[in-house]
């Protein structure tokens, strides 16, 4: 198991239901406490369905407290790790101490090991992973170091950072290997507007970085081997050279009369809006004291090299990586969506899709690539593998097909759905993530007409999706819990004060006779788009 595997999903670490109870369930007499404790566990589950959070917990802390029975420590553990609780360590760590069966154990502390990978507890990391194999646990193990630093390869961007970042917008608190998805994010969102012939044109925004870095060339070119601006003097060559760069001139003779002004409106701007020193600059020309200003190129972590980006690119004149990036929204899109998956899983993509036609499906990995997991060399799916396998024509044994097929299935819609049942744990992702309903939602989320799909947008349109895979409760009874009844849902679907929702859905309301029916329509209008 690589490093990487350590970065689960919640969701895949934490099984609803367990079958503890089922373990002595050869025995012709039951012990009290076993009924006591499967007791509360079960009113514990009741109280959680209907929101009574703090109750539950009550309950699983008494079934906890049993003695004999290690099926309440580990259900408080996992209520408290599906509710985010930080308490959640301890109760898997109590759950591990009292637990007889090895193998039950290792479950408890190989838990502890992820959450503390996923929270970056580094200091309980190590701890917590000797416990593990102490345990007998084999398939975990250290990260390597500097799997997950900045890449080894850079870009040069003319000029200092500081001023580079004031230009793009870029926080000063980033680490390197932050800046480029950083900027890749601001151009996606902020670079590019639509003309009226809906082609892109940049924004003034993008306008004044790509204006930066021309100036920030020119004045580079002026410092020479040494990257640093040296005026020796006022009456200089050099003072000419640099105040026609940085739109300004000289008024006045040399000495205290010199006063600069603006000649260059666009230039100036720039000068002023990236901070360049230029007060310091008109104080040492008053005083004829030498000037000296360091401004070396900046040099910025770029993941897997510029080959690799520049492949994508799709011209025959290469321009330097930044001014190509800068150039391309999809480019920024596509380095933003692998920028935020785990390595093995970018790597798993990019060796299934070449460039150019990853690039296509920029918008889709960007959105939902997130949620893209492998773990012991499979694809982590919420739910049946063999279901998937059937809905999109790959197996998540294969993880780089698989995401193949989530990336291009449906202009977006199976991803789209893929990354909302991962984001959900607990009883309602076991209810949704059944084989049967699995494949029926899909089909009618995925409807007949799949374009345009949810990550066309610059930003998620689908959020009706993700509201209502969230939100959905399971009561007691393991059905859904739909507020009123069905009838009231056939009636607001056939006769809606404000007009139909959708005339299929209208016509199939009357046939419904299951909350599932009231789901599947639900489903249906969470594409966002009358058919």
């Amino acid at each position: 198991m690589t490093a990487v595997n350590l970065r689960v999903n919640r969701r895949s670490g934490i099984p609803f239901l367990r079958t503890a109870l089922a373990c002595v369930a050869f025995l012709f007499i039951r012990p009290v406490w076993a009924d006591t404790a499967s007791n509360l566990r079960t009113q514990a589950l009741e109280r959680e369905a209907n929101g009574d959070l703090s109750g539950a917990r009550g309950l699983l802390e008494q079934s906890a407290g049993t003695a004999g029975d290690t099926g309440g420590a580990e259900a408080l553990a996992e209520f408290l790790e599906r509710h985010g609780n930080r308490e959640s360590r301890q109760a898997y760590l109590k759950w591990a101490e009292a637990e007889s069966d090895p193998a039950r154990r290792q479950q408890a502390l190989r838990q502890v090991v992820l959450d503390d990978y996923v929270e970056g507890r580094e200091a309980d990391f190590a701890t917590d992973l000797n416990r593990y194999r102490e345990a007998g646990g084999t398939n975990l193990r250290l990260p390597a170091k500097g799997s997950q630093s900045s890449p080894a390869k850079t870009i040069s961007v003319p000029g200092p950072l500081s001023s580079f970042a004031r230009m793009a917008a870029l926080s000063p608190d980033l680490a390197p290997e932050e800046l480029l998805p950083a900027l890749a994010r601001n151009v996606v969102t902020n670079g590019y507007e639509a003309s009226g012939n809906e082609a892109l044109q940049q924004t003034e925004y993008l306008r004044l970085v790509v204006r930066y870095l021309a100036q920030a060339r020119e004045i580079q070119g002026l410092t020479g081997n040494a990257h640093k601006v040296v005026i020796p003097q006022c009456d200089s060559e050099e003072a000419g050279a640099l105040l026609k760069a940085l739109g300004y001139r000289m008024r006045g003779s040399c000495g205290a009369d010199i006063v600069l002004e603006t000649v260059n409106p666009t230039k100036a701007f720039l000068t002023v809006d990236s901070g360049f020193p230029i007060a310091q600059l008109e104080q040492d020309l008053r005083a004829n004291r030498k000037f000296e200003l360091p401004y070396a190129p900046t040099q910025i972590p770029v993941l897997y090299g510029t080959d690799y980006w520049m492949s994508a690119f799709g011209r025959t004149n290469q321009p330097e990586f930044i001014d190509a990036f800068l150039s391309d929204p999809s480019l920024c899109r596509l380095y933003l969506g692998l920028s935020h998956i785990d390595r093995a899983t970018a790597e798993a993509i990019r060796k299934q899709m070449p460039a150019p036609r990853l690039k296509l499906f920029a918008n889709v990995l960007d959105f939902y690539g997130g949620m893209f997991q492998i773990q012991n060399g499979s694809a982590v799916v919420p739910g049946s593998a063999r279901t998937w396998t059937t809905m999109i024509g790959a197996s998540p044994s294969n993880p780089g097909a698989f995401f193949e097929k989530l990336l291009t299935t449906d202009d977006g819609w199976v991803a789209s759905y893929f990354d909302a049942l991962s984001r959900i744990s607990g009883p309602t992702a076991a209810y949704l993530t059944q084989p049967e309903r699995l494949r029926r939602f899909y089909d009618a989320l995925r409807g007949k007409i799949t374009t345009p799909g949810p990550a066309r947008p610059v930003f998620r349109s689908s959020t009706e999706l993700m509201l209502l895979t969230t939100a959905l409760r399971i009561d007691p009874n393991g059905q859904p819990h739909i507020p009123g009844n069905i009838e009231v849902w056939k009636t607001l679907f056939i006769k809606h004060p404000h007009g139909k929702y959708d005339g299929k859905l209208t016509r199939s309301a009357s046939s419904w006779r299951s909350s599932d029916d009231v789901l599947e329509a639900l489903f249906a209008l969470s594409q966002n788009r009358r058919e």
